[in-house]
């Protein structure tokens, strides 16, 4: 028998301050995906999620760049043609 570890706590945060555990998110996730999806489907979602919990736990502990830094930093990396005016 296998046992299964955890990368992360085994409780998301949500939004609201309140803990999901991860099975609590599959099965969120299963409610919205339609009747007919896929297993790739399911483990892609399964995917992004992922990475945006760990996007949004780096950006609290490591802090965040403002949308105008950004700008700033990629104005050094295009050419005045190439840039996007809008």
């Amino acid at each position: 028998m296998y046992k299964i570890e955890s990368r992360r706590e085994d409780q998301i945060k949500r939004k609201d301050g309140a803990m999901n555990t991860a099975k609590d998110e599959v099965q969120s996730l299963l409610k919205k995906l339609p009747d007919n999806c896929t297993i790739e489907d399911i483990q892609y979602h399964l995917y992004v999620i992922e990475k945006i919990q760990r996007g949004i736990e780096r950006g609290e502990k490591e802090g965040t760049v403002s949308q105008e830094d950004v700008e700033k930093r990629f104005s050094r990396w295009t050419t005045k043609t190439e840039r996007f005016e809008g």
